[in-house]
């Protein structure tokens, strides 16, 4: 007997009458910890136009569209989308620019660290490291890419073929080829100061030790 009223007591203290009815629910629960922080991403939509393929049944047209997505602090990623509705071209191009996002070095959060050259098709962009308050002198597709990845200061050259969708990934494909100067001196076998002594007259290093 002695047992059951103990196990009837314990049982007792764990009734939902006991427990408080006003707690927030879990997610909106204040805790000790520091909340996450998300970082607002910029959209831009580069590109449209119509497009049509010959079926069985006669010409679907379809529109094109081509997004970037970048959170201004050396991520951003483009995607294209098509549909017979221009909305739901625009949001399949946004969710593939999010899933194909990338992320990027930058001398300062400003800039690049060298000039680089890459060739899509018959597009060849040239992509040029600016001094501090320089501005964007480039394309208007390269400007919104660049604009996407925080970087502010900036020179870029189109040659041959100005058509959006090759500007778009020439960019993109020679910003990730991009390297920093460490690691072309761990190729090459060298020291940093051999390699590249001076970014704008400041050494890479004094840079690097102030950033962090």
């Amino acid at each position: 007997m002695g047992n059951t009223q103990s196990t009837a007591k314990q049982t007792k203290t764990f009734t939902k009458s006991s427990v408080p009815q006003n707690l927030p629910p879990p997610s909106t629960r204040q805790t000790d910890g520091a909340k996450p922080q998300y970082t607002p991403l910029v959209r831009r939509l580069l590109h449209i136009r119509n497009v049509s393929h010959t079926t069985i049944n006669g010409k679907m047209r379809q529109t094109y569209a081509m997004v970037i997505v970048g959170d201004r602090n050396g991520h951003a990623g483009y995607g294209e989308g098509r549909s017979t509705d221009f909305n739901i071209a625009v949001k399949k191009a946004e969710e593939q620019a999010m899933k194909t996002m990338v992320s990027i070095d930058r001398l300062d959060n400003r800039t690049l660290y060298s000039d680089i050259e890459e060739t899509v098709n018959s597009t060849t962009i040239k992509l040029y490291a600016a001094c501090p308050g320089y501005g964007i002198s480039a394309n208007n597709n390269v400007n919104e890419i660049a604009q996407c990845f925080g970087i502010s200061d900036l020179a870029a050259k189109v040659h041959g073929s100005s058509n959006p969708m090759n500007v778009v990934k020439a960019t993109f494909k020679a910003l990730a080829k991009a390297k920093l100067p460490d690691e072309i001196a761990q190729v090459r076998g060298r020291k940093v100061s051999e390699v590249t002594s001076t970014y704008f007259g400041v050494p890479y290093m004094n840079r690097k030790s102030k950033s962090l």
